[in-house]
C-alpha cells in the first residue's frame, strides 16, 4: 500500500542481504513486497536552482475503430520534472555530465530527492541528457520522468 525508502549509513559491500521487518501493529505478520531496489547514493557538490518545474503527464490508450470511432481509456498519470542549474564553473559542470554519462542517460532507472527536506522521492529515468549552456559560466538543465506508477515515495 505504500513505498518507503531507507538510506544505510557508510559504505556497505555484503554478498547478500536480509531484510527483515518488525510491526507490532501487524498481528498476521502479512507483508506484501513488490520491488525491493539498492544501489550507491550520489551526492553533487552542487545543487539545481532552487525551483524546478513539474508537470503532470496524463497518458492514454487511443483506438479509432474501422468506422471512425474514437475510445480513449486513462492509463495512468505521472509527473515530469525539469532541473536546472546556473552559474557553474567547469568542473562543476563536468561533475554533472560525468553522473549522467556513468548512468547512460535514460538507460539505469534512479531513485532522486529533489528536496531531502520534503522526504518525497521517485523512481524514474531521466529522459534528457544535459543541456548546455555556455557564457561566462556554465548552466544547465535536464528533464526526469518518474516512473508509470505515477506516486511519490515517502521516508
Amino acid at each position: 500500500q505504500y513505498d518507503a525508502f531507507k538510506f544505510l549509513g557508510g559504505t556497505r559491500t555484503y554478498r547478500y542481504w536480509k531484510m527483515t521487518f518488525d510491526d507490532a501493529t501487524n498481528p498476521d505478520t502479512y507483508i506484501q513486497v513488490g520491488h525491493a531496489m539498492m544501489g550507491l547514493a550520489t551526492t553533487l557538490s552542487v545543487n539545481y536552482s532552487y525551483r524546478w518545474r513539474e508537470i503532470l503527464e496524463h497518458v492514454n490508450y487511443q483506438f479509432i475503430s474501422e468506422m471512425g470511432v474514437e475510445h480513449l481509456a486513462r492509463l495512468f498519470k505521472r509527473r515530469r520534472y525539469s532541473f536546472s542549474w546556473n552559474g557553474l564553473s567547469n568542473a562543476q559542470m563536468a561533475e554533472i555530465v560525468s553522473m549522467f554519462s556513468s548512468l547512460e542517460c535514460n538507460m539505469t532507472p534512479v531513485f532522486i530527492l529533489p528536496d531531502p527536506d520534503l522526504t518525497d522521492g521517485y523512481f524514474g529515468r531521466w529522459v534528457s541528457d544535459p543541456e548546455i549552456s555556455v557564457d561566462y559560466y556554465r548552466s544547465g538543465s535536464v528533464e526526469f520522468r518518474e516512473s508509470s506508477r505515477g506516486r511519490s515515495v515517502g521516508a
